[in-house]
């Protein structure tokens, strides 16, 4: 049961950054208690009117908070492209903010038009305040080319300037970077550095690998146990890569003593996300009762999903697990495969 290495995938999640309320916003001194209530009322009922009358007079902050009220359907009903106006009108006034929020906007086409030009200007500008999120995200759109044409350099730049702040996803996506020598100078060193203060943060993508750096001993020292205790934390945030190798490690005593009930556990997580080779691997220990109990109609089940996966070798212990079964069974392990497949796709 292989243990798959180092993912080359860069990616910056394009998330919704919730009102801060605490950005510079150009609120004139006479609007400063409808703005401060605007800012603090809990109530959003109450605030949303604070909040119109104060972003009407063109308070930066109001205007942007009063979007969020439009977006999320707060003392008001949702309207998307009322929520992108009063964004727009925040950010033209220089809110990085509502910058980063319009950059979300035109990317995704969310109350305005999708325009991946637009999203990567307005990217730029909240990029150049310092706006991490911003920072992060024009990065990734000049490794992909999306709305600019496709720059490493500039990639490595903006990820570098969200990484040195502490951004996580930009230290996982330049640790990658320099792990495979794309775009910079191949640094093995320098992508353990990045990777580790991501995994340090949390993030599962970067756990995964220091899994993989401690596995293979690239770097650090090799240490199966360290390789093990980060692939864990992966595993337990729904990483199906971590749970796969974790599976793999305890199957094969790898850093640990060899228990096939915690791998068949471990496989199970990553199977339900529809990994193939987990499935195939789930697959096998119910057909042989190896850290389960034997039960050929799971095995199928799981074999099923795992060649219509592409996993090799599966089509042929599906022949031999059919022929332990009778026609009964073999039609509800095949109704089960298709239910779980279809959960999968909503």
């Amino acid at each position: 049961m292989r243990t798959a290495l180092l993912s080359a995938a860069i990616l910056i999640f394009h998330s919704h950054c919730c009102w801060a309320g605490n950005k510079a916003g150009g609120a004139k001194h006479q609007a400063a208690a409808p703005l401060t209530r605007c800012l603090k009322d809990t109530n959003p009922d109450t605030a949303f009117g604070f909040c119109l009358q104060t972003a009407q007079k063109g308070v930066a902050q109001a205007q942007f908070r009063l979007g969020d009220f439009y977006r999320e359907g707060l003392g008001t009903g949702k309207n998307a492209e009322e929520a992108a106006k009063w964004y727009l009108a925040a950010a033209q006034q220089g809110l990085a903010d509502a910058q980063y929020t319009m950059g979300l906007a035109y990317f995704y086409g969310d109350g305005v038009p999708q325009n991946l030009a637009e999203s990567a200007k307005w990217y730029l500008k909240a990029a150049e305040q310092g706006d991490l999120n911003a920072q992060g995200n024009l990065a990734t759109m000049y490794y992909r080319g999306e709305g600019v044409e496709k720059n490493i350099a500039q990639a490595v730049s903006w990820y570098g300037k969200a990484a040195a702040k502490g951004y996580a996803q930009a230290q996982l996506a330049l640790g990658l970077l320099y792990y495979h020598g794309d775009g910079v100078e191949k640094n093995a060193i320098e992508a353990e550095k990045l990777l580790r203060k991501a995994a340090e943060q949390g993030i599962p993508e970067a756990q995964l690998n220091m899994g993989s750096l401690y596995l293979t001993g690239e770097v650090v020292k090799q240490s199966p146990a360290e390789a093990l205790k980060w692939y864990r934390k992966a595993a337990e945030q729904q990483s199906a890569k971590a749970q796969f190798n974790l599976a793999s490690m305890y199957y094969n005593g790898n850093g640990t003593e060899k228990n096939s009930s915690e791998a068949a556990k471990w496989f199970h997580q990553a199977a339900r996300q529809g990994h193939a080779m987990a499935q195939f691997n789930l697959g096998l220990l119910y057909y042989k009762g190896d850290g389960v109990p034997l039960d050929y109609m799971k095995a199928h089940v799981w074999l099923s999903l795992a060649a219509a996966g592409g996993a090799e070798n599966a089509t042929g212990l599906i022949a031999l697990v059919e022929m332990k079964m009778t026609p009964a069974q073999l039609a509800e392990a095949r109704e089960t495969a298709r239910k779980i497949s279809q959960q999968k796709r909503s």
